[in-house]
């Protein structure tokens, strides 16, 4: 669903894509390599060679894009929310709970989807 948005409202980013299907979801959801690597490529953009050892067509080789905003995208069972990645550190940095709540995503989401 989300790629479908993405297509029809063309939103550029990187993002990192969670689902849950509870109320919460745990902030330790989001991996500290991916959060370090959405906060870099925010920053710096990202470069990347597409490996030779896949065995799947290749479209290009190497990619490089430029920096831009991050996003923690949370699907949840009606909606999905976009919310930056520093809100989304603000948030969990707070330390009050482990986890987000959807009514909490949805207070500080960029954007929220229905479907």
């Amino acid at each position: 669903m989300f790629n479908k948005y993405v297509e029809e409202t063309g939103i550029l980013g990187y993002f990192e894509l969670k689902q849950t299907k509870a109320n919460s979801l745990a902030y330790n959801s989001l991996a500290e390599h991916q959060e370090d690597g959405l906060i870099a490529a925010k920053i710096s953009g990202f470069r990347w060679k597409l490996s030779d050892a896949d065995p799947r067509q290749k479209p290009f080789d190497y990619v490089s894009a430029p920096p831009m905003d991050s996003f923690v995208v949370i699907g949840w069972t009606d909606c999905f929310t976009i919310i930056h990645m520093s809100s989304f550190e603000r948030e969990r940095n707070k330390k009050e709970r482990k986890s987000i709540a959807k009514d909490r995503a949805k207070e500080i989401a960029m954007k929220i989807v229905y479907f």
